[in-house]
This record gives structure tokens, C-alpha cells and sequence, in this order.
């Protein structure tokens, strides 16, 4: 009984924050959209048997990740040197 109320809390809070999202209208993504995503998997499916798309895939998240370390470094390092009392 306690867990069935507690259950229907939390659904009630969910209910009630997603109401503003829920209460948008639908989104249609146009033909030309998806038929360009078809045609990017059949490019994709063809290349297939000659460069293993997953390891490649793997190889640029990984490379896209280091990248994305090294510039949020650079960041981080460039707001500390603009601290007054850093200069």
C-alpha cells in the first residue's frame, strides 16, 4: 500500500512536469529527411564488407573524445589564467 502510493507520487510528479512538453503539438520530419537517412545506411551498408564500420566508428569516437579533452582543457585552463588573481 505504501509502495503503490509512493509509486503514484512519483507518477503524478512526472505527469505534471512533462505536461508543458506533452502539450506541444507533434513533429513530422519531412520525406526528403528520412529518405536521406536511407540512402546514407545503403552508402554505409555497401562499404561494409571492405572497412568494419564499427571499428571505425569506435576509432573516431574515440579520437572525437580526446579532442573534445584537450579543447575543454584548454578551456578550463584559459578561465583560470583570466582570474584577477592569476595575472
Amino acid at each position: 500500500m505504501i509502495t503503490t502510493g509512493f509509486l503514484y507520487l512519483v507518477f503524478s510528479l512526472v505527469w505534471a512536469v512533462t505536461l508543458p512538453i506533452r502539450a506541444l503539438s507533434d513533429v513530422a520530419l519531412p520525406a526528403s529527411f528520412t529518405a536521406a537517412i536511407v540512402t546514407a545506411g545503403e552508402y554505409l551498408t555497401s562499404v561494409e564488407p571492405y572497412f568494419p564500420l564499427g571499428t571505425l566508428f569506435i576509432v573516431l569516437g574515440w579520437v572525437l573524445g580526446v579532442e573534445l579533452a584537450i579543447v575543454t582543457y584548454k578551456g578550463i585552463m584559459w578561465l583560470i589564467r583570466r582570474l584577477p588573481t592569476q595575472s
